[in-house]
């Protein structure tokens, strides 16, 4: 399995005194947002929480492929069954739903070592060939190491042992990695994420590319800006009062729960990205679904918080909404 890299909240605890139930309660209310480890001789088992939700169990024995279940029930089983190590983890609101979507991946075989090729080599290595996985790097001397994420080619950012969070895309946080690497040596796991790709999805890209308005750049034009615009307007919502990652929270656990719908919302489908209040698209990606999908998103969660008469108002006025409405996306819902 792969864990997070930064220093654990909790360390060492062992699960025969644990009510595991009430303990992921305890953490909802404590840290709000991350994983709990259990590791035996055996397997182990990773849960990960927000706030409110349980949002993913994965367990595994050893030498067999993970299973991954959103009831909690997959994890209390084995562990009726035998005692585990208990370590927990601090994920903040964008990392939290970055490694609970992390899909099934395979490691390469052998590690690779640092004199045998530079970091800077391999990445730049993966990065032609669009690689979607992990560096797991680990120095030769020292407890301190890293993962690097990676997706279609891009590094996405890395976990680090003297990081917060369990996600930066920081330089800074890479080129300290890349010190500690060059100045004690180091090996290097590569693993592959296993793209389990639908038939729905293919379905969806083949009829997108159809769809003049999201290749050609005139129509595309603005999209990008506009859509951010109408984000930061529904956080704007929520108030200052409020926790300001909350309706990032609260609209990134609706694509989750709509990807049957709208597969293009799935974080690992590698189309779209909604990170610290930026928007961004894959080449290929059908901009103007994803962003009607968005909208519809957003709506439901403002229905939800009884939000919906605020909001017409903001949009009412917004010049933004002209330059969504012109590309055929429906901003004022009802």
């Amino acid at each position: 399995m792969l864990v997070p890299r930064e220093k654990p909240y909790i360390h060492r605890l062992n699960s025969f005194y644990l009510d595991v139930s009430r303990f992921v309660e305890h953490l909802q209310g404590e840290i709000g947002s991350g994983c709990i480890h259990f590791r035996s001789s055996g397997s182990e088992i990773l849960i990960y929480f927000d706030e409110r939700d349980i949002l993913r169990v994965v367990y595994q024995e050893n030498g067999r492929k993970a299973v991954f279940s959103a009831n909690l029930e997959t994890a209390l089983a084995p562990l009726l069954q035998r005692t585990y190590i208990v370590t927990v983890y601090y994920l903040d609101p964008n990392a939290i739903f970055f490694w609970g979507q992390l899909p099934h991946f395979v490691r390469a075989k052998e590690e690779q070592r640092s004199d045998a090729v530079s970091l800077p080599d391999l990445i730049h290595h993966l990065e032609k060939k669009r690689f979607s996985g992990f560096v797991d790097v680990r120095i030769r001397t020292d407890i301190r190491n890293g993962i690097l994420f990676f997706k279609n080619g891009s590094r996405l950012g890395g976990s680090y042992y003297w990081g917060k969070g369990g996600l930066t895309a920081s330089e800074k946080e890479y080129q300290r990695l890349l010190a500690m690497v060059q100045a004690k040596g180091a090996y290097f796991s590569v693993g592959y994420f296993i793209q389990e790709r639908s038939a729905k999805q293919d379905v969806d890209k083949s009829c997108d590319e159809e769809e003049t308005r999201d290749t050609d750049p005139r129509c595309i034009a603005g999209l990008t800006g506009a859509l951010e615009e109408f984000l930061l307007l529904y956080a704007s919502l929520f108030g200052r009062r409020r926790n300001r990652s909350a309706p990032v929270i609260h609209l990134k656990r609706r694509f989750l729960e709509r990807i049957d719908v709208y597969p293009f919302l799935d974080p690992f489908a590698s189309q779209f990205e909604y990170l610290d209040g930026k928007v961004r698209f894959s080449s290929d990606a059908p901009r103007v679904k994803i962003a009607n999908a968005v909208i519809s998103c957003v709506w439901e969660i403002v229905a939800q918080h009884n939000l919906e008469k605020k909001f017409r108002k903001l949009l009412s006025t917004w010049p933004g909404r002209k330059r969504l409405e012109a590309l055929g996306i429906m901003v004022l819902r009802h």
